[in-house]
């Protein structure tokens, strides 16, 4: 369960940085944003969706197994963040901190594999 966790709100993470670059300036208070911190949010948001495959690669040893659920996870991330901006586009502005924290605490505090 807290490897679904902290995949899902990493990739949450980064999809709503990767998401302060387009159109959705508005709705996450990144209108007023310089160019340079605009490319931040791209490469920082890009780290997080890359990071998010780490704990699936440590749970599942499986390569296979690893992917299959590493995309179904982002899949997931990103279809509730369209929801929300869809329905609560103010809701993400006060969340995108918080579970970006979420996200990287469950995935230090992700057990051993008991394989």
């Amino acid at each position: 369960m807290m490897v679904v966790i902290a995949v899902w709100a990493l990739a949450f993470a980064g999809f709503t940085l990767l998401a302060a670059d387009m159109k959705h300036k508005k709705e996450l208070g990144s209108a007023a944003f310089s160019a340079r911190q605009l490319l931040c949010c791209q490469v920082l948001g890009t780290g997080l969706l890359l990071l998010s495959i780490l704990p699936c690669l440590f749970r599942w040893s499986f390569l296979a197994t690893a992917l299959s659920a590493w995309i179904s996870l982002i899949g997931f991330a990103a279809i509730t963040l369209g929801l929300l901006f869809t329905y609560a586009p103010r809701a993400i502005a006060y969340l995108k901190f918080a579970v970006g924290v979420v996200g990287i605490a469950s995935a230090l505090l992700l057990p051993a594999k008991a394989d």
